[in-house]
């Protein structure tokens, strides 16, 4: 479709049982906000 894209992920570490995410999106959010 010649659209752009992306793709992203999150890094996450598992201690104990329990999922923390370590990245975050907030960068990226703040671009998307500003271009709308």
């Amino acid at each position: 479709d010649n659209k752009p894209s992306a793709h992203f992920e999150h890094t996450v570490a598992v201690k104990k049982g329990k999922a923390d995410v370590l990245s975050t999106f907030s960068l990226i959010e703040k671009v998307l906000q500003e271009k709308v």
